[in-house]
């Protein structure tokens, strides 16, 4: 069964003119599409002592549709599973790019291997593909039950931000190139060890990339939104964090994805 359209959505339709029904129809096909490629009913959920929230914005600019996309679920044994990732460009060729690459990782990760090796695979895939996607970026991130820790890869994507006893830090990159650019590329493992009331945020580059600054001015201005913060939820924690930060930029989708380790 077809949801029904986000008001903003049918908001957006309103505004195309009656008289070209067919760009009208052409809109709302791509907006349905997007909602049916990510899980955007997911705002919120709880995986196993994670708690998970979501917020997830199209770029208001061209067609609304575009290569951003997340997923959170739990692995094979048991460990809670979160991904995000970025097919460059917009419109209907990102989003095709972002179908197939999310479905192929979703489908490698049931084998249980590490996030690295889920890298590795992807990129292999991706390049070797007789109709290869554009460049994507994508963090591959798994969150241990028993003692809280992160295990994670990334592949050009922006480093996840860690607050801990209200303290907001990057956390330093593996090593990882986007994905579709080297067959041979290699894709390494970082260890974070966590604990309760800390919370994770894994963004997409639409958060912190303006025309008009440094990319660098943007991280400091996620770090500062993000210090100080102990919500006693992740939704809690994502609200604030986007209450303190600029509005997104129209040009670009943004996703954000917010995790707390539960005490």
């Amino acid at each position: 069964m077809c949801q029904a359209l986000p008001a903003r959505c049918r908001a957006e339709l309103a505004v195309v003119p009656t008289r070209d029904n067919s760009e009208r129809e052409c809109c709302e096909a791509m907006l349905r599409l997007q909602q049916a490629i990510l899980p955007t009913s997911l705002r919120r959920c709880c995986l196993g002592q994670y708690d998970v929230s979501v917020r997830y914005w199209p770029a208001r600019s061209g067609n609304g549709v575009g290569g951003d996309w997340y997923d959170a679920r739990l692995g094979p044994d048991g460990s809670a599973v979160v991904v995000i990732g970025d097919v460059a460009g917009h419109g209907l060729c990102a989003a095709a790019g972002m179908i197939r690459i999310g479905n192929a990782l979703r489908g490698l990760s049931v084998t249980g291997q590490p996030a690295s090796t889920l890298l590795d695979w992807l990129n292999r895939l991706i390049c070797s593909d007789e109709s290869p996607e554009r460049v994507a970026s994508a963090a591959v991130c798994m969150l241990d039950q028993g003692r809280p820790a992160l295990r994670w890869a990334q592949a050009g994507h922006p480093p996840p931000v860690l607050v801990s006893c209200g303290t907001a830090r990057l956390l330093a990159r593996p090593s990882g190139l986007l994905l579709g650019t080297v067959p041979t590329a290699e894709y390494h493992l970082a260890y974070e060890e966590l604990a309760a009331g800390d919370i994770l945020f894994f963004y997409t580059d639409g958060l912190i990339e303006r025309r008009d600054r440094d990319i660098d001015e943007g991280i400091i201005a996620l770090l500062t939104a993000a210090q100080g913060h102990c919500g006693e939820t992740a939704d809690e924690a994502v609200e604030a964090l986007l209450d303190r930060l600029d509005q997104p930029t129209a040009e670009d989708d943004v996703c954000v994805v917010a995790v707390r380790v539960r005490p």
